[in-house]
């Protein structure tokens, strides 16, 4: 995983934002309460840096019913 921080990080990806990214990796399809456990941070910071990943296109996010989940994109993309 550290290989893969590094790449990010060349890709200008925020220490924070490359957290929430290999977090969603890891989760698959998550929402936003999970992906900031597993990057251990606040939910509210997962917020800020899950809409940045998603405007950036790296993330993706779903709508459901009573629930928005995420899910990251695969790295080769």
């Amino acid at each position: 995983m550290d290989n893969l921080k590094q790449i990010l990080d060349n890709f200008s990806f925020s220490e924070q934002e490359s957290d929430i990214y290999l977090a969603s990796l890891k989760l698959g399809k998550a929402g936003a309460k999970e992906i900031a456990r597993k990057a251990d941070m606040s939910r509210t910071s997962a917020y800020f840096h899950i809409e940045k990943l998603v405007d950036r296109g790296v993330l993706r996010e779903i709508k459901g019913e009573d629930k928005t989940y995420f899910t990251a994109k695969p790295p080769e993309n």
